[in-house]
């Protein structure tokens, strides 16, 4: 990136795991880091130095003063309010928060001297899984209420991002994982696994254990976008690892690495939820000159090594 310590990043929704793990990235190369964000981060941590400001970005007004204050050359949209598994019982003010949103940021892009977008879309919701390795022409068909929304995000940026004067990248991220991302939430397999595989607790597998997914470790997620923002032209890039990994096989890494058997519970896929996917990423090895880099027994090792941190932090 030229002048990367000139650069002025505003990461909207940037307290979830990978906003607040690219935020100290950003800031730990150089750049001016702004987040915005309803409420500070559980239990992840932002670096000295990023300016956080607590804002709603479903409200304009709120939002115009953070475009203000942090005057930014790129926004990283962050922001993603349901989930797969809850969104049945997600009341409408959540599922419509990202699109509120998304659509305030656009407003405040537009003549603020802002000048790329990127935004944070799912691969396996948009592209509905199954055998098939998806690449970014492929059809969409998401079979959750959040693909569908994330799909309309991608089509409502491409459409508004150039009428704002803004250049933009959709990045579909594969399954994110590492350091940072909650071990005692709802989403995340890896953590929640490995956490609850050291204390000794049961884990549920959703659906078939020979379910293969594509696994991203967040360090090469995090090069992934940062070589997103030095393209000057609009994208559609699929972010992932380039591999898939089967269940069972993820399950036995983690054991290994834990030294624990898994004590595991069997539970139905819900029919909003993706079974399997697997990603082409040659796109962004093309136009990035990027590729994951981390295999998963040191992502594994690397995210229990942060778990035990955080349960001595505990004791």
């Amino acid at each position: 990136m030229e002048d990367v310590g000139a650069l002025r990043l505003l990461v909207i929704g940037g307290t979830g795991f990978i906003g607040c793990s690219f935020a100290n990235w950003a800031s730990e190369r150089g750049a001016a880091v702004y987040v915005c964000a309803r409420s500070l981060p559980a239990v992840r941590a932002l670096v000295t130095g990023i300016d956080v400001m607590l804002a709603d970005a479903t409200d304009i007004s709120s939002l115009r003063r953070v475009f203000d204050h942090a005057k930014p050359d790129v926004v990283l949209f962050a922001v993603s309010q349901i989930l797969p598994r809850s969104e049945q019982a997600a009341p409408y003010s959540s599922v419509t928060a990202e699109i509120k949103a998304l659509l305030n940021t656009l407003e405040c892009i537009s003549g603020s001297g802002c000048k790329k977008l990127v935004y944070l879309s799912s691969a396996g919701a948009i592209y509905g899984g199954g055998p098939h390795v998806f690449g970014e022409d492929d059809p969409c068909s998401p079979k959750s209420l959040y693909g569908k929304l994330k799909l309309q995000a991608e089509q409502i940026i491409a459409i508004l991002a150039p009428r704002a004067g803004a250049n933009y990248s959709i990045l579909r991220v594969s399954n994110p994982y590492g350091p940072g991302q909650d071990p005692f939430g709802s989403q995340g397999v890896i953590p929640i696994f490995t956490h609850r595989i050291l204390q000794g607790e049961g884990i549920k597998i959703f659906g078939s254990d020979q379910s293969r997914k594509d696994y991203i470790y967040i360090d090469d997620l995090n090069r992934g976008i940062w070589g997103s923002i030095a393209r000057r032209d609009n994208q559609l890039i699929n972010l992932g690892s380039g591999t898939s990994t089967k269940l069972e096989t993820l399950i036995g890494l983690i054991e290994v690495e834990c030294g624990k058997k898994a004590l595991t519970h069997p539970s139905s896929l819900g029919s909003a939820e993706v079974g399997s996917f697997s990603l082409d990423v040659s796109r962004a090895e093309k136009l990035l000159r990027w590729k994951a880099e981390t295999d998963m027994e040191m992502g594994i090792k690397k995210t229990r090594e942060w778990i035990g941190t955080l349960t001595q932090a505990q004791c």
